[in-house]
């Protein structure tokens, strides 16, 4: 039980991390966007 459930927080930890990744990636994209107009 206890090992499943670190497995698990580490799946949630990297999905966090790669959310977190693609979100501040996609909001750089943005600004890049506005700054070049």
């Amino acid at each position: 039980m206890e090992k499943k459930f670190k497995t698990t927080m580490k799946i949630i930890f990297v999905i966090a991390v790669l959310s977190g990744l693609v979100a501040s990636f996609s909001l750089v994209k943005t600004i890049v966007k506005i700054l070049g107009n």
